[in-house]
């Protein structure tokens, strides 16, 4: 990149409006991968933990019991894993259940 070309971007990068208020809002509500965020991907040992719960939260709301009921467990798990950045692709059921135990323990 020569010279005269670095002089336009920089001319045009100055000719850009400020970001309204509207766009920041946008972009605060905007889905980003872990990765885009600066988290670590789910990975390794937490990979299998989360496909483990994912598979057994098909068909339970809870993961205490007969996940018919909310109990110890799911405190104990949501104490572990509670404020991790879940996809809700990848893990649809735990994403489900992340967001049900935020709203019964009131941090949703």
């Amino acid at each position: 990149m020569c010279i005269r070309d670095r002089e336009l971007l920089a001319l045009f990068a100055s000719k850009q409006p400020p970001e309204a208020p509207i766009e920041k809002e946008a972009w605060a509500k905007a889905f980003f991968a872990p990765e885009e965020k600066g988290q670590a991907p789910v990975v390794g040992e937490q990979e299998a933990e989360f496909n483990a719960l994912n598979e057994e939260l098909k068909l339970k709301t809870f993961l205490n019991g007969d996940g018919l009921e909310h109990g110890a467990r799911d405190d104990e798990i949501y104490a572990k894993i509670g404020s991790a950045t879940i996809d809700s692709g990848r893990f649809p059921n735990l994403y489900r259940w992340q967001r049900l135990l935020g709203k019964v323990k009131g941090s949703v």
